[in-house]
């Protein structure tokens, strides 16, 4: 079964490198059609309630992501998905990951969320905490890569 759109949430890690990798993988093997890469810029806990709905960044606005190198993942997004630019939408958001992520899943009807696990041992079932909390709130099938 083909998917539609799959939404890839990417931090920079290896983990989230090897979870655009395999998204991309899916495209080159006739089964995705489009690609969201999704880079959230968390919010501390204060700020947190403020961007619940978390709204959309325009392109312009990368002086808001300048201290969390949202310009640098930006490129480094564009330089991995270069062969792909026709089917790969990139986004970033600001707010807390897992709602993020859940929330654009849901909003742009995506098929399925690839996403990396930073494996924070037995505490976390073996998966990182957005990436469990994603697991637990998402209606969306979720590939986690280790």
């Amino acid at each position: 079964m083909p998917y539609h759109k799959i939404l890839v949430a990417y931090d920079g890690s290896e983990h989230g490198k090897q979870a655009l990798a395999a998204a991309l993988d899916l495209v080159d093997h006739d089964m995705a059609n489009r690609i969201i890469v999704l880079h959230v810029v968390a919010t501390h806990r204060g700020v947190e309630p403020m961007l619940e709905a978390g709204s959309m960044m325009a392109a312009s606005d990368t002086e808001a992501f300048e201290d969390n190198d949202a310009a640098a993942v930006a490129q480094e997004i564009a330089a991995i998905t270069k062969d792909f630019k026709d089917i790969v939408e990139v986004m970033m958001r600001v707010g807390t990951p897992r709602r993020e992520i859940v929330h654009v899943a849901e909003a742009h009807e995506c098929d399925l969320i690839v996403m990396g696990s930073r494996g924070l041992g037995a505490v976390m079932s073996m998966l990182g905490s957005v990436s469990s909390a994603v697991l637990a709130e998402s209606e969306v099938p979720v590939l986690v890569m280790r």
